[in-house]
């Protein structure tokens, strides 16, 4: 009963201790993940599809001024009532991974907001907290305002 342990018995015990660390530890769907949601999110606001923009926010998503997840979509059917063309130009993007969650800052040059003035692009600094919802990134708050200039 001392003896050595099979080798058999030592190769089911490391391919199981391999196969549960597999499934505990794989990482989260990192930053080129989240860039890629970033992406869709923007073209989903260029093109107007507040449905496709809505689901790429979380249930709890919070905005400037108080805008909840039913807010901003009263603002995609307010611009796309509009027919306004809404462009945007994404800078680089500072991102933070904390786990499942992320921060990521970015100015955004924006155009088509306001229908009174053809001309009427502006840069906006966009902070935002993504966090992971069911293995996806999702957008949980955002904030834009004008920059300050130092």
């Amino acid at each position: 009963m001392g003896g050595k342990p099979s080798h058999g018995l030592l190769r089911v015990a490391f391919m199981t201790m391999f196969a549960a660390a597999s499934v505990a530890c794989s990482p989260p769907p990192g930053e080129d993940a989240l860039r890629q949601q970033i992406v869709a999110l923007e073209a989903a606001v260029e093109a107007g599809e507040g449905q496709a923009v809505l689901g790429l926010v979380t249930d709890d998503f919070a905005g400037p001024g108080g805008m909840d997840r039913e807010g901003l979509r009263r603002y995609m059917a307010a611009l796309r009532l509009g027919q306004r063309k809404v462009e945007a130009v994404v800078g680089p993007l500072e991102v933070e991974l904390h786990g499942g969650r992320a921060a990521v800052r970015a100015d955004v040059a924006v155009a088509g907001l306001d229908r009174f003035s053809p001309d009427n692009a502006s840069v906006r600094r966009l902070d935002s907290t993504w966090r992971l919802v069911d293995g996806e990134w999702r957008l949980a708050a955002a904030d834009w305002q004008r920059p300050t200039v130092r």
